[in-house]
């Protein structure tokens, strides 16, 4: 128990005062002990004065009043939504932070463990989702790898032509049974071409060798080609997702990226789905300095809906060029939209996009209607027309968030 005779021997310690108050008294906040030595400072203790020591034992035999009165006011003390700190009293320096207070101890108990359950989940499913990003990436990479080399084989099919022609211009000197003969190759007069000889056949019959294995080449260039390109959109898909999972702020944005990947195949559906009662996500939404709402999707899902749901077809719409990243939109109202707002917008486009850290991205912009989404396209998919395209500074989102969106933007560390 805390008494006058007990503070009396603490404070005779050769010991700092903080640290000694936060050694000797259980869950002291450290916040209220920086208040509690207000004004004397973190002296050590046994050269404290007699005036200071009796400021310090009225200070402290007052919160011991306060406890066994049960005088409490629980409070969580946040930044944007996140707690940074709890107390059983009011602290003085957190006075003008946002602030959550309970009637009841208990009550602030179960919401710093449901806190701390909900931070543990969420970076628990945050590592798992870039782990199965990062598989079907290196996946797809390797896949266009070994693409690339076979379009590299293949379009060595021209010299196959070449060869044949050779063949058929000099079929006259070409005796069966040869092995190989050299020509001067007829689209450069500079090179002689090594031509390889089936010896069993003629000079005509190894030419219509080589224009069929020309023709095999074309055609499986051609595939190969169309493959790649698909696998190239997966691959940026893939990067959106990547970047869409490093930038979320809650549970409830990563379980709609996980549902997102659970339709596309990523993850095996779960036959029995446990619905959890977690809180929508929300698009980004900020006002520009000449008062235009825009909106900023934080996912693929968020990014189909302000395109496609909450836009109209006189809308700006803008996205950064060749980069993955979130759908932004400008709601005009019918109005001229100033190149002011624009360029805030395209700054937003930088901002929430892998081209986040240069100093400057092209951000492409058109009307809503000019933007559609193919039949079958993945989430967040979409091709448009119409464009414009202008260099924004995505650091100069940094400086427009902080003074917009204060209450709307965070980044949850």
């Amino acid at each position: 128990e805390l008494t006058e005779e007990k503070l009396e021997n603490l404070l005779n310690k050769d010991i700092p005062i903080r640290d000694l108050i936060l050694k000797e008294i259980s869950h002291m906040n450290p916040h209220l002990v920086n208040e509690i030595i207000e004004g004397i400072g973190n002296k050590i203790a046994n050269t404290l004065t007699l005036t200071e020591k009796n400021i310090l034992k009225e200070r402290l035999l007052n919160i011991k009043e306060k406890i066994l009165k049960r005088e409490f006011k629980p409070t969580a003390y946040l930044i944007n939504g996140e707690p940074i700190t709890f107390s059983l009293f009011p602290l003085k320096d957190y006075e003008d932070f946002e602030k959550k207070e309970f009637d009841k101890v208990y009550k602030l108990v179960d919401y710093i463990y449901s806190y701390a359950f909900e931070n543990a989940l969420f970076t628990q499913k945050k590592n798992r989702l870039l782990e199965i990003i990062k598989t079907n990436m290196e996946k797809v990479e390797e896949k266009i790898k070994e693409l690339d080399s076979q379009i590299k084989e293949g379009e060595e099919a021209e010299t196959f032509r070449i060869k044949g022609e050779i063949l058929i211009l000099n079929q006259s000197s070409i005796r069966k049974g040869l092995e190989k003969v050299t020509f001067l190759n007829p689209y450069n007069p500079n090179e002689y071409i090594e031509i390889e000889l089936n010896p069993s056949l003629s000079a005509i019959e190894n030419a219509q060798k080589y224009f069929k294995k020309y023709k095999k080449l074309k055609r499986g260039i051609s595939i190969l080609k169309e493959y790649k390109s698909k696998l190239e959109e997966e691959l940026f898909y893939l990067n959106s997702l990547e970047f869409s999972i490093e930038n979320a702020n809650s549970l409830s944005e990563l379980m709609e990226i996980e549902e997102e990947l659970e339709k596309e195949g990523y993850i095996k559906e779960k036959k029995e789905k446990i619905q959890k009662k977690v809180k929508k996500s929300e698009p980004y939404k900020f006002i520009s300095s000449d008062g235009f709402e825009i909106y900023v999707g934080k996912n693929n899902k968020q990014n189909d809906y302000i395109t496609f749901n909450l836009a109209k077809p006189e809308d700006i719409w803008l996205h950064t060029r060749g980069i993955p990243g979130a759908h932004v939109i400008i709601k005009t109202q019918d109005k001229e939209v100033p190149e002011s707002t624009l360029y805030e917008a395209g700054a937003l486009a930088g901002y929430f996009s892998k081209g986040r850290n240069s100093t400057y991205v092209p951000v492409d912009y058109t009307l809503r209607k000019y933007v559609q989404k193919p039949k079958g396209a993945k989430p967040g998919f979409v091709i448009y027309k119409n464009e414009k395209t202008i260099f924004a500074k995505p650091e100069e989102a940094l400086r427009f968030l902080s003074q917009e969106t204060k209450d709307s933007f965070k980044i949850r560390g």
